[in-house]
């Protein structure tokens, strides 16, 4: 009898199995002996849908599996239509890679029965309990899977239930897809309606119920769990119980692989992760594109990972290879750039396709050096919050990318020099200029010269100039903008995200349909798993960690934990909040001690400021500013009690507050200081106060704080300077009181005799 285990449901225990693969007597078992002219020979499996049989086929002499679904899951002739639907759907695939459905039928007393092609050989559930398979047949497997997957696909079927129960090894060295959806009707898993498939070989949006939104790429998402299971020997979220499983699937990351199996190569983690993208978008798109980077890989023990059918060069080392890559050059707050390529891939988040760049990068990539006009776009959009490292995204990640006949102009916007800046860098480039064009007519030469290659101009921190132009329509800068036509000119804008609508605005007048994932991304916050990688790189550019993660010790791998958990805000960590810890921390052991003796993470955030404005050794331009930092951050501070970043102040209220009202030229050297140089406050949109304000405030410009992170620094620093002095804390003691009188207006929260 060959050692075949058909596994025919979604809650096929491997337990189960192994107790059926013991040829359980059918009088035992108390099942037929006859499914019409199928003899039955023994029990395959039984799982939560039904029943699979060996069986014996009397005209053609042939054995078979008999799939027989349990009386409970056929409740009416809807169901029998819709089982016999599938399995007739079924029965029109032909591929080499599926076990094929030879019959269908039905008992007299309403049973419904499929018969299936019997494969000699064995699950890979019961293969990795047995011998697992190594890491050149691991990658073997899971290609041959996409392979099948992909002609499924391009017939309108999902699968929803990959699991290694449900793929066959077999004899002759085989691997078969089975149960094509043919138990996946709309029953219950774990208790939770709508859920269908087993839940540790979920997608996230079949954990989360969404049905609606399951296709091909949720079943690459179940086959890179078994990828992932295959090459570590553990399963990426695992869990004591189904709702743990399923919150690890839709909220949790995959550790890396290759700190469980050192012989994994930097490519093969790569691609495994991207099929364990959590987003859609992020993951192959098709089963065919990871079989192809499935089927670039060729491991040896030794060398790693190249191409099957090429030998290995220097150029593949580099692609498959992250050995090249140089140790991280931390930068503080400053943002990274082209100096800084050779390792900023590296602190990315994934997914990474075969030649190591990040998906992010590779869709504006692609868009920026297409000559298409349905791929090329006109006017592109970066956005996201403050923080999130989009500056470093474009100068560090994108432009050394893109190809050497792409000519790029970067600038950073600001309030009243963007269009001059501009005019200036490409009246730089071009060799023919004259000192006569504006910027209208200098991009229109840009567009018209075919002669010379594509043009790309980058507008950082575009909310510079969106908030001070009061007519955006009728600027120059929107007139020039209008030249560009995505194959000889692009421009891409960098923009906070709370200026969406002022942005939105702008590119309607420049007649741009802003679309997501066509011209427009947005760069979101570090997850926590990622931003711990993250920080340990940095650790080990300031020579405080080791170079190899897995010689981290119990105190340092702590010591990351602590900080990552500090500076977490529903679950998402800024990176510049990131990048100025590791700035304040670079000095000590990073060690929880360290932690404890600043104060925690809050006291970084005042230590930082202290250094900024207050020590012998912060910059002299900056501690002549001292007291005037001090008023002009208060007046930001939210009400007492919360720790929100306050409303917006304008640039006259801030002036007032400041002190600097008689001398305008240090309060610009102080807003200088404040937003461009250390970007504790930042410009606001005040389009989003209701229609009467906004008239009244109209062509002002509004500022707050950049983060709510820094709201307990600012106040710490703010309230140890006022207990200095006994005006201050006088100010302090009415400050808490009327706080206190606010929420309960009684006699207690009035100032007792001696106060």
């Amino acid at each position: 009898m060959p050692s075949f285990v058909k596994i025919p449901s979604t809650h096929v225990d491997q337990r189960s199995v192994i107790a059926f693969r013991g040829r359980k007597p059918l009088a035992e078992s108390g099942n037929r002996t006859r499914f019409g002219r199928y003899r039955v020979q023994d029990i395959l499996g039984r799982g939560g849908f039904g029943t699979v049989y060996l069986g014996f086929d009397d005209e053609l002499h042939r054995k078979v599996a008999i799939k027989v679904p349990h009386a409970e899951c056929i409740q009416d002739e809807r169901d029998v239509e819709a089982y016999m639907s599938e399995a007739r759907l079924v029965a029109q695939l032909e591929h080499d890679g599926i076990a094929s459905v030879y019959d269908v039928g039905r008992l007299p007393d309403g049973t419904c029965y499929v018969v299936s092609r019997f494969v000699d050989g064995e699950s890979l559930a019961a293969r990795l309990s047995s011998n697992p398979p190594d890491l050149k047949y691991a990658v073997e497997i899971v290609r041959s899977i996409c392979v099948t997957l992909d002609y499924v696909h391009q017939r309108g079927i999902v699968h929803r239930d990959i699991k290694p129960g449900n793929i066959l090894l077999s004899v002759d060295g085989r691997v078969y897809v089975t149960d094509f959806g043919l138990a996946l009707r709309d029953h219950q898993v774990g208790g939770r309606p709508g859920i269908a498939g087993t839940p540790k070989y979920m997608s996230p949006e079949q954990a989360r119920g969404e049905s609606h939104l399951v296709d091909g790429r949720s079943d690459l998402f179940s086959l890179g769990i078994v990828l992932y299971r295959l090459i570590t020997g553990t399963h990426p979220f695992d869990g004591r119980s189904t709702s743990s499983v399923l919150e690890g699937i839709i909220h949790g990351s995959p550790g890396s692989p290759r700190e469980l199996n050192e012989q994994i190569s930097p490519a093969l983690q790569r691609i495994c992760l991207k099929a364990l993208a959590k987003p859609l978008s992020q993951r192959y798109q098709k089963a065919s594109l990871l079989a192809e980077d499935l089927r670039r890989l060729f491991f040896d023990s030794t060398t790693g990972v190249r191409p099957i059918d090429a030998p290995e060069t220097e150029e593949t080392r580099l692609i498959t290879s992250e050995d090249h890559l140089a140790g991280v050059t931390p930068r503080g707050l400053r943002s990274f750039d082209s100096a800084d390529a050779r390792f900023f891939l590296k602190l990315l988040p994934g997914p990474f396709d075969a030649q190591g760049v990040p998906e992010s990068l590779r869709f504006w990539k692609s868009r920026i050096e297409s000559g298409d006009d349905e791929q090329a776009f006109r006017v592109g959009l970066i956005y996201g919050p403050s923080g999130c490292g989009k500056s470093s995204l474009v100068k560090a990640g994108l432009l050394p990318l893109l190809d050497s006949d792409i000519e790029t102009v970067f600038i950073e916007a600001t309030p009243d020099q963007t269009e001059q800046r501009l005019l200036a860098r490409l009246r730089r480039n071009q060799v023919e200029s004259s000192g006569e064009q504006n910027l209208r007519d200098c991009l229109y030469q840009r567009r018209t010269d075919t002669s010379s290659g594509k043009t790309l101009i980058v507008i950082d921190q575009f909310e510079q100039w969106l908030h001070a132009v009061s007519d955006p329509a009728e600027s120059d800068l929107a007139g020039a903008l209008r030249q560009c036509d995505g194959v000889h000119l692009q421009c891409l804008l960098l923009v906070r995200d709370d200026f969406w609508l002022a942005v939105s605005r702008f590119m309607a007048c420049l007649d741009v349909d802003p679309a997501q994932n066509r011209n427009m991304r947005l760069v979101d916050l570090f997850d926590l798993l990622h931003a711990r990688h993250v920080l340990a790189e940095l650790g080990c550019g300031y020579g405080r960690l080791p170079e190899n993660s897995r010689e981290l010790t119990a105190e340092q791998n702590r010591f990351l934990d602590l900080a990552i958990n500090g500076l977490q805000q529903h679950d998402k960590i800024i990176p510049v909040r990131l990048a100025l810890f590791a700035e304040m921390v670079k000095g000590k052991p990073w060690l929880p001690a360290t932690l404890s003796g600043i104060g925690g993470i809050q006291g970084v955030g005042a230590r930082f400021l202290e250094e900024c404005f207050e020590t012998s050794t912060a910059p002299a331009d900056q501690r002549v500013h001292r007291d005037a930092v001090h008023r002009t951050l208060t007046a930001l501070l939210p009400e007492q009690g919360t720790d929100i970043k306050g409303a917006m102040k304008s640039w006259e209220e801030l002036l007032e507050a400041s002190g600097y009202r008689s001398q305008p030229d240090q309060f610009r050297a102080l807003m200088r200081i404040l937003d461009t140089n250390l970007r504790l406050i930042t410009p606001t949109d005040p389009l989003g106060s209701s229609p009467g304000e906004n008239s009244e405030r109209s062509g002002m410009r509004f500022y707050q704080l950049t983060h709510d992170f820094l709201v307990p620094a600012i106040r710490e620093r703010v309230t140890a300077a006022e207990r200095s002095s006994r005006r201050g804390r006088a100010e302090l003691l009415l400050r808490d009181l009327t706080s206190s009188w606010s929420r309960r207006a009684d006699g207690r929260s009035l100032p007792s005799w001696f106060e």
